[in-house]
């Protein structure tokens, strides 16, 4: 009996494969994401320790020079805070592309695995449909071979 061939096995395997690279582009991307969001909380630490630097200033006698040098790098890290929220924003908006592409090939792939499922259950009710009729072809030949050899042995009890 012939064995189950997918006629969509090429392109199911090919989604598979573009999964998996789905599924490592994700990955990588959300890395990504995840060392922007760390970058940016260490940014918001060091601008609350400057913060507490300069605060720490109030009461006491201080050059002005060494005040506006704190302010200066804070405003520099309020900057770099920003930038790193907007590219954060960015990651994230590219994280989510990255799973809408990965879901397109998953429903695309589940869709193909439904074929093979239905092409595999026709194909199941095909072999057992021929293996049901060899099997009535056996138990016919069978059934006229005992008839002629009834009706030979009763031509010869006859005689």
């Amino acid at each position: 009996m012939k064995t189950f061939e997918f006629s969509l096995q090429r392109l199911l395997d090919a989604k598979e494969a573009f999964e998996r690279a789905a599924e490592e582009k994700l990955a990588a991307v959300i890395r990504i994401m995840e060392a922007g969001r760390e970058k940016k909380r260490q940014l918001t630490v060091r601008m609350r320790e400057q913060i507490k630097e300069i605060e720490a200033f109030r009461g006491t006698k201080t050059h002005r020079h060494k005040i506006s040098v704190h302010q200066r790098f804070l405003e520099r890290v309020q900057r770099q805070i920003v930038l790193q929220t907007q590219l954060v924003a960015k990651q994230e908006l590219a994280v989510e592309e990255s799973r809408k592409q990965l879901l397109t090939i998953l429903r695309e792939r589940k869709t193909l695995e439904k074929l093979k499922d239905r092409e595999w259950l026709q194909w199941l009710e095909e072999s057992k449909k021929s293996e049901q009729k060899e099997m009535d072809e056996f138990a016919s030949v069978g059934f006229t071979h005992r008839q002629m050899e009834w009706a030979v042995e009763r031509q010869e009890g006859r005689r």
